[in-house]
């Protein structure tokens, strides 16, 4: 298989293509749209609901205020599940 090549009409890549930021959220949810801005909200995918949160590093960085946040995501997410308590 031949390697991927770059379109012609589009600039060579700098040292943040190589390392994206909230890559997966982002794709999946079609937006520019930064980590910060989007956790908090479920959002709709196909038959699915997607809880963005921190990637778990945030939260050795930043310390408590992001783990709380975090926590709270989590809890979000729980209460999507099938035959949670609390939906």
């Amino acid at each position: 298989m031949p390697p991927l090549s770059r379109p012609p009409d589009r600039p060579p890549p700098t040292e943040r293509d190589h390392h994206p930021r909230n890559f997966a959220t982002r794709l999946l949810l079609e937006t520019g749209d930064g980590i910060k801005k989007l956790r908090g909200h479920v959002y709709p995918y196909g038959s699915a609901q997607l809880v963005p949160t921190y990637h778990p590093a945030a939260a050795l960085r930043s310390g408590a205020p992001v783990v709380a946040e975090m926590r709270a995501d989590f809890v979000r997410a729980k209460r999507l599940l099938p035959g949670a308590v609390g939906r």
